[in-house]
């Protein structure tokens, strides 16, 4: 089945294969502006049009020169996105094999980039549209508002952030291959086991400041060796929504649930109307 884009809240909605396949090598402030793009993308058409400005603004950099925005837009044009092949890659007129299973391919996401003064026309290529476009809810899909990859200040919190947004509604365990997971977050290969814990330990402090999600982690090891990390991913006002909405719940516990959720904005005089799809 297929869902409609409802962005109320500037809601960003992907689909999950998006996130399990592709690493993006994107720095700080070009998620931040993929990820406006996207939005703008998915609230008016698939080749967008807009001023700088107003891209400016919705991603928090009117700080920021025309000259250093539109080098921003340029840089970000420009780099490229990887995913490991699980096939051979064979060249259809030499019959050459270009690459086996498990090399990395690096393609670009952008179809089309014009700039014409403060107007700039973008277009995504059409093998990507579907993950964006044509959501297909049996699939798996990860939604979030953009105000939450935008808080966070750093590649790390925001590419760990998007990684584990997908599994906010389990409250479950997300096991990961640790070279994978270096790989997913673009860690130098100079950094430590401790360096990486650190990393994460500064990016959870971020993430569950901004965000809904709250997680634990720990490194499994095999031996000396780090062999993969789980995450143990809980979203607390997700479960105080769901049983503040609860008819069973008790009076005196549904009035504690409603004052924690009006401590973290949440609008409880309308609470009915809540979307719970929405955390």
């Amino acid at each position: 089945m297929e869902i409609k884009m409802r962005n109320k809240k500037e809601v960003v909605v992907y689909q999950n294969e998006f996130v399990d396949k592709f690493v993006l090598d994107y720095k700080q402030k070009e998620l931040d502006l993929f990820f406006g793009i996207i939005f703008q993308m998915q609230k008016d058409s698939k080749i967008i049009e807009f001023k700088k400005e107003d891209i400016k603004k919705l991603i928090k950099t009117s700080n920021i020169t025309t000259d250093d925005f539109t080098n921003l837009i340029k840089s970000l044009s420009r780099q490229s996105i990887r995913y490991k092949t699980t096939e051979q890659i064979i060249d259809e007129d030499t019959g050459k094999i270009l690459a086996n299973p498990g090399a990395f391919i690096t393609i670009n996401f952008f179809d089309m980039l014009i700039e014409e003064g403060e107007k700039v026309t973008i277009k995504i290529k059409k093998e990507f549209q579907r993950y964006f476009f044509e959501i297909q809810k049996d699939l798996g899909f990860s939604k979030h508002e953009l105000q939450d990859l935008l808080k966070l200040s750093s590649r790390y919190e925001k590419l760990l952030f998007i990684l584990l947004n997908r599994w906010k509604t389990f409250n479950r365990v997300f096991s990961t291959d640790f070279e994978e997971f270096k790989t997913k977050l673009n860690i130098p290969s100079s950094y430590k086991n401790n360096d990486i814990k650190r990393m994460i330990e500064k990016a959870k402090i971020s993430i569950e400041k901004h965000t809904k999600i709250k997680f634990e982690f720990e490194f499994v090891k095999k031996g000396r060796k780090v062999e993969k990390i789980n995450f143990y991913i809980s979203n607390t006002l997700r479960e105080m929504l769901i049983k503040a909405k609860d008819e069973n719940t008790k009076e005196i516990e549904r009035r504690v649930l409603l004052a924690g959720l009006r401590a973290n904005d949440i609008d409880i005089e309308n609470i009915d109307n809540i979307d719970i799809d929405e955390f």
